[in-house]
């Protein structure tokens, strides 16, 4: 058992019982929190806790993974991923190439066609797509999951028109060439191409093309191998149709 009676406090205890004490009674009085308001209502400390709640935000947003990069020119011929000198080229901007837009949830593709030339027939497996006509004309035709046509138009310049997704769609430009912008609702949308070299047809077997289509196995071997580009065509269609043949 101890015996309070006999405690006895040492200097240092005491010291610190006395400098407690003091502190409190020191932050307890009117004067200190009437200071302590004022400096915290100061514009100076304002601007400090603005800044170090921007600065908790830009983590938050990756920005401190982007610190180089805060913006991308799309435009610049060094981003596009396909190139055809004689129908154009596609760039797609996802977050593997400007993480930011993992935090949006959102891609970019900016693709010019030269006169008459042709994208490849194509869907995108995890989002929707608006599409926006920047310059020139172009042929749109789209069908659904059933193979049912739901769009066969031409957009001009300003125009707009949203794909769903799975939904199947081929580009044409018309005699000036076009160009446009689109914005997927996935920040690495993935595109699957219904014709080309690259393409879901290519990698089957014949026997399952022509059973699919119901077509000869020389017609099945034709429709795999007969379009030798990836994603670009050169116009396949004679001047007098309005329809593009991929």
């Amino acid at each position: 058992m101890v015996n309070f009676c006999n405690h006895q406090e040492g200097p240092d205890q005491w010291l610190v019982l006395r400098t407690k004490a003091t502190a409190r009674q020191t932050l307890s009085s009117p004067t200190t929190r009437a200071a302590a308001r004022e400096t915290l209502s100061s514009p100076t400390t304002r601007a400090a806790r603005q800044t170090w709640s921007r600065r908790r935000m830009e983590q938050r947003c990756g920005r401190n993974h982007l610190q180089h990069k805060f913006k991308v020119n799309i435009e610049n011929p060094s981003q596009a991923d396909f190139v055809n000198p004689q129908t154009g080229s596609i760039a797609n901007l996802n977050s593997f190439k400007f993480s930011i837009l993992e935090h949006i949830q959102l891609s970019v593709e900016r693709g010019e066609l030269h006169p008459n030339a042709i994208q490849s027939p194509h869907w995108i497996i995890n989002a929707h797509n608006l599409l926006y006509v920047t310059e020139g004309a172009l042929r749109v035709q789209i069908v659904d999951n059933q193979g049912n046509s739901v769009f066969d138009n031409e957009l001009r310049e300003g125009q707009v028109v949203v794909i769903p997704q799975n939904f199947a769609v081929i580009k044409r430009a018309n005699e000036q060439g076009s160009r446009w912008v689109s914005f997927k609702t996935n920040d690495n949308a993935m595109i699957s191409n219904l014709a080309g070299r690259v393409s879901a047809i290519s990698s089957m077997p014949v026997d399952v093309v022509a059973n699919a289509y119901q077509v000869s196995r020389e017609e099945a071997q034709q429709l795999k191998f007969s379009q030798r580009e990836t994603v670009l065509f050169a116009p396949s269609f004679s001047r007098g149709q309005g329809r593009a043949s991929a």
